[in-house]
């Protein structure tokens, strides 16, 4: 998602649609760029839905859509459409052996997107984490 501080000319927004009025069988499309492709469009099904565990009170459930539309790497963030044109999820990853579409894609839902990145307070905690491993972890 992105906000931004004017709107270009002529520009049309996609409507961030219910996403719990989507069904498995549903046929959905997904606008990328995949290895840098832009302007790309695959088509499938949304193949299941899942919910990751809330864990606490604290935590939020976070839902995801299933779809075989094909999905590569440079697709992560691409809206997932209804045929109405409405977002219906934001592609997040794919499962894969090869490093490419296997039918095995998902995108967080519009409402898991909305509850996580419109409706509830930022939070930022000024902390960033770092992972160093292999030779930099020795202190070389």
């Amino acid at each position: 998602m992105l906000q931004l501080e004017r709107n270009p000319v002529n520009a049309v927004v996609a409507t961030l649609g219910d996403s719990d009025k989507v069904d498995v069988g549903d046929q959905i499309f997904v606008v990328g760029a995949p290895y840098g492709l832009s302007r790309t469009l695959t088509a499938g099904h949304v193949s299941g839905r899942h919910t990751l565990n809330k864990r606490s009170e604290n935590t939020t459930a976070v839902e995801f859509l299933q779809t075989d539309a094909a999905v590569n790497s440079g697709n992560s963030g691409s809206p997932v459409f209804n045929l109405d044109g409405e977002v219906m999820g934001i592609v997040s990853n794919i499962m894969s052996r090869s490093g490419g579409s296997e039918g095995l894609a998902f995108a967080a839902t519009s409402n898991t997107a909305r509850r996580l990145l419109l409706e509830q307070k930022p939070f930022w905690s000024g902390i960033e984490g770092l992972l160093v491993d292999g030779e930099s972890r020795k202190g070389h």
